[in-house]
C-alpha cells in the first residue's frame, strides 16, 4: 500500500529544453518555490475514531508531502483501537480521548489550541492526498488570498448586526 505514494506523483518531470530538444530534469518542488521568509509552519489535525489500516497510508502520504507539515496532530477516540506502530512516524503527535469527551467541534478546537503553526489543515481519517503537492497548494492558496480574507473579515465585522 505504501508504494502508492511513489506511483501517484514523483514531483519530477522531464521537459524539453530549448530548440535543440535536449531533455533536462526539472524539479517541481513547492517547498523550494516558497522563500524561507514566506515559509509557513503547518500542522495537520485529524480527529480519529477506530482508524483502519488505511490510516497508515494517510500518515505515509502526509510525511511524503513536498511541503512537509510541522506536525500531524491526531485526536484519537478510543485508545484500545489505536495501532501503536503508527507512532513510528516522526511527525505524529497523538492525543487519546475517551468517547465521552469527543464532540466534532470541541475536539477540533482542542487540537487547534495545541497547535503553534501558522496554518492548520483539518482532515478526516479517511481522506488520502492525491499527490505530494496537497499541503503546498493549500499553503500557496492561503498565502495568496490572506489579504483578501482579512479584508472580507474586516468588512463582515463592520456590518451592522440584523
Amino acid at each position: 500500500m505504501t508504494d502508492n505514494i511513489d506511483k501517484y506523483n514523483k514531483g519530477n518531470a522531464t521537459v524539453k529544453n530549448g530548440a535543440d530538444g535536449q531533455k533536462s530534469d526539472k524539479t517541481d518542488n513547492l517547498e523550494n518555490n516558497i522563500e524561507d521568509n514566506e515559509r509557513k509552519m503547518v500542522d495537520v489535525i485529524i480527529p480519529t475514531y477506530r482508524p483502519a489500516k488505511e490510516f497508515g497510508e494517510l500518515l505515509h502520504r502526509l510525511e511524503k508531502q513536498e511541503y512537509r507539515p510541522n506536525r500531524i496532530l491526531v485526536m484519537n477516540t478510543g485508545k484500545e483501537y489505536w495501532n501503536s506502530e503508527w507512532e513510528n512516524y516522526p511527525l505524529l503527535e497523538v492525543h487519546h480521548l475517551d468517547q465521552k469527551d469527543f464532540d466534532h467541534g470541541g475536539t477540533r478546537k482542542r487540537a487547534a489550541e495545541l497547535s503553534t503553526a501558522d496554518i492548520m489543515v483539518f482532515m478526516t481519517q479517511d481522506a488520502l492526498p492525491a499527490d505530494r503537492k496537497m499541503i503546498g497548494n493549500l499553503v500557496r492558496a492561503v498565502s495568496r488570498n490572506f489579504l483578501l480574507l482579512l479584508l472580507l473579515l474586516l468588512y463582515q465585522l463592520s456590518l451592522p448586526v440584523l
